[in-house]
Protein backbone atom coordinates (compact mmCIF):
# COMPACT_ATOMS: atom_id res chain seq x y z
CA UNK A 1 0.00 0.00 0.00
CA UNK A 2 2.71 2.24 0.80
CA UNK A 3 4.57 1.69 -1.99
CA UNK A 4 1.48 2.32 -4.15
CA UNK A 5 1.54 5.79 -2.44
CA UNK A 6 5.28 6.62 -3.35
CA UNK A 7 5.16 5.47 -6.84
CA UNK A 8 1.36 7.38 -7.59
CA UNK A 9 3.19 10.67 -6.07
CA UNK A 10 6.49 10.02 -8.26
CA UNK A 11 4.63 9.68 -11.61
CA UNK A 12 2.38 13.05 -10.47
CA UNK A 13 5.95 14.87 -9.77
CA UNK A 14 7.06 13.22 -13.04
CA UNK A 15 4.02 14.16 -15.09
CA UNK A 16 4.27 17.55 -13.52
CA UNK A 17 7.36 18.42 -14.39
CA UNK A 18 7.33 17.17 -18.24
CA UNK A 19 4.62 19.28 -18.75
CA UNK A 20 6.35 22.58 -17.26
CA UNK A 21 8.62 21.80 -19.63
CA UNK A 22 7.18 21.81 -22.74
CA UNK A 23 8.02 24.42 -25.30
CA UNK A 24 5.02 26.18 -26.58
CA UNK A 25 3.93 25.58 -30.70
CA UNK A 26 5.20 28.87 -31.49
CA UNK A 27 3.82 28.34 -35.51
CA UNK A 28 0.34 27.54 -33.90
CA UNK A 29 -0.22 30.41 -31.85
CA UNK A 30 0.69 32.99 -34.50
CA UNK A 31 -1.70 31.25 -36.82
CA UNK A 32 -4.03 32.82 -34.15
CA UNK A 33 -3.10 35.83 -33.79
CA UNK A 34 -4.76 38.49 -35.50
CA UNK A 35 -3.60 39.72 -38.90
CA UNK A 36 -3.39 43.96 -37.50
CA UNK A 37 -4.00 45.44 -33.90
CA UNK A 38 -3.50 48.69 -32.50
CA UNK A 39 -3.21 47.48 -29.10
CA UNK A 40 -2.82 51.18 -27.12
CA UNK A 41 -3.01 54.79 -28.06
CA UNK A 42 -2.83 57.41 -25.74
CA UNK A 43 -1.00 60.70 -24.61
CA UNK A 44 2.55 60.74 -24.04
CA UNK A 45 3.17 60.05 -20.38
CA UNK A 46 5.74 62.87 -19.96
CA UNK A 47 2.54 65.18 -21.07
CA UNK A 48 -0.22 66.24 -18.63
CA UNK A 49 -3.80 67.66 -19.78
CA UNK A 50 -5.57 69.94 -19.62
CA UNK A 51 -3.83 71.94 -22.69
CA UNK A 52 -4.59 74.98 -24.18
CA UNK A 53 -5.70 75.05 -27.42
CA UNK A 54 -2.54 75.77 -29.21
CA UNK A 55 0.09 73.13 -27.64
CA UNK A 56 1.50 70.56 -29.29
CA UNK A 57 0.40 67.01 -27.98
CA UNK A 58 2.29 63.43 -28.61
CA UNK A 59 0.29 60.78 -29.20
CA UNK A 60 1.67 57.13 -28.27
CA UNK A 61 0.72 53.67 -29.55
CA UNK A 62 1.42 50.27 -29.72
CA UNK A 63 0.51 47.99 -32.55
CA UNK A 64 1.46 44.38 -34.60
CA UNK A 65 1.14 43.06 -38.00
CA UNK A 66 1.13 39.26 -38.20
CA UNK A 67 1.97 37.91 -41.81
CA UNK A 68 1.28 41.23 -43.72
CA UNK A 69 2.84 44.78 -43.93
CA UNK A 70 1.54 47.65 -41.97
CA UNK A 71 0.43 50.46 -44.87
CA UNK A 72 -1.74 53.62 -43.96
CA UNK A 73 -2.46 54.80 -40.62
CA UNK A 74 -5.35 57.42 -39.91
CA UNK A 75 -6.29 59.09 -36.50
CA UNK A 76 -9.39 61.24 -36.20
CA UNK A 77 -10.51 64.00 -33.49
CA UNK A 78 -13.94 64.02 -32.67
CA UNK A 79 -16.36 66.08 -30.48
CA UNK A 80 -18.64 63.97 -29.73
CA UNK A 81 -20.04 62.46 -33.35
CA UNK A 82 -18.85 65.16 -35.09
CA UNK A 83 -15.13 65.03 -36.46
CA UNK A 84 -13.20 67.83 -35.45
CA UNK A 85 -9.67 67.01 -37.61
CA UNK A 86 -8.25 63.50 -39.20
CA UNK A 87 -4.67 62.92 -40.78
CA UNK A 88 -3.60 60.64 -42.41
CA UNK A 89 -0.04 58.73 -43.00
CA UNK A 90 -0.16 56.57 -46.58
CA UNK A 91 2.80 54.52 -44.96
CA UNK A 92 4.60 54.72 -41.19
CA UNK A 93 7.87 55.67 -42.12
CA UNK A 94 10.23 56.54 -44.87
CA UNK A 95 11.64 59.13 -46.91
CA UNK A 96 9.64 62.48 -46.73
CA UNK A 97 7.42 60.88 -43.72
CA UNK A 98 6.63 63.51 -40.96
CA UNK A 99 5.05 63.75 -37.53
CA UNK A 100 4.54 59.91 -37.22
CA UNK A 101 8.06 58.10 -35.77
CA UNK A 102 7.58 54.24 -35.50
CA UNK A 103 10.04 51.77 -34.13
CA UNK A 104 9.99 47.62 -33.98
CA UNK A 105 9.76 46.04 -30.96
CA UNK A 106 11.90 42.30 -30.70
CA UNK A 107 8.79 39.97 -30.95
CA UNK A 108 9.41 35.79 -30.47
CA UNK A 109 6.70 34.74 -32.73
CA UNK A 110 8.72 35.15 -36.88
CA UNK A 111 6.37 36.05 -39.21
CA UNK A 112 4.50 39.16 -36.50
CA UNK A 113 5.80 42.57 -36.33
CA UNK A 114 4.98 44.59 -32.92
CA UNK A 115 5.64 47.92 -33.16
CA UNK A 116 5.58 51.19 -31.10
CA UNK A 117 4.67 55.17 -32.28
CA UNK A 118 4.93 58.64 -31.35
CA UNK A 119 2.65 60.72 -33.18
CA UNK A 120 3.07 64.73 -32.95
CA UNK A 121 -0.18 66.91 -33.27
CA UNK A 122 -0.42 70.77 -32.96
CA UNK A 123 -3.43 71.50 -31.68
CA UNK A 124 -5.42 74.74 -33.59
CA UNK A 125 -7.11 76.93 -31.38
CA UNK A 126 -9.76 77.82 -34.17
CA UNK A 127 -11.01 73.91 -33.58
CA UNK A 128 -10.41 73.34 -30.29
CA UNK A 129 -12.83 75.27 -27.52
CA UNK A 130 -11.97 75.86 -24.25
CA UNK A 131 -13.74 73.85 -21.39
CA UNK A 132 -14.41 70.49 -24.04
CA UNK A 133 -13.39 66.63 -24.61
CA UNK A 134 -12.34 65.06 -26.98
CA UNK A 135 -11.90 61.43 -28.42
CA UNK A 136 -9.22 60.15 -30.77
CA UNK A 137 -10.07 57.42 -32.60
CA UNK A 138 -7.04 55.67 -34.91
CA UNK A 139 -7.23 53.34 -37.71
CA UNK A 140 -4.47 51.17 -39.52
CA UNK A 141 -4.72 49.23 -42.80
CA UNK A 142 -2.59 46.57 -44.13
CA UNK A 143 -0.25 47.96 -47.47
CA UNK A 144 -1.81 47.53 -51.01
CA UNK A 145 -4.95 47.93 -52.29
CA UNK A 146 -7.30 48.48 -49.23
CA UNK A 147 -10.52 49.64 -51.07
CA UNK A 148 -13.71 48.90 -48.82
CA UNK A 149 -11.65 47.38 -46.56
CA UNK A 150 -12.70 47.55 -42.78
CA UNK A 151 -9.66 49.18 -40.71
CA UNK A 152 -8.11 47.94 -37.37
CA UNK A 153 -8.94 50.47 -35.13
CA UNK A 154 -8.92 52.13 -31.44
CA UNK A 155 -11.09 54.62 -29.68
CA UNK A 156 -10.08 56.38 -26.75
CA UNK A 157 -12.62 58.76 -25.51
CA UNK A 158 -11.91 62.43 -23.55
CA UNK A 159 -8.18 61.34 -24.53
CA UNK A 160 -7.74 65.44 -25.08
CA UNK A 161 -8.99 68.34 -22.59
CA UNK A 162 -8.48 72.02 -23.60
CA UNK A 163 -8.28 74.01 -20.52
Amino acid sequence: MKKNIILTIALGVSTFFAACTKDANVDEIEKKLPVMSLSSFGISPDLTGPFANSNTISFVFGATASNTEVGAFDYAIYDAAVRVDSVHYEKWSGKGVTGISVSSVPSTYPNTKVYQGTITYKLDATKYLSGKKYTVKAYMRPAGNTAGYTPYQITVSNLITIK
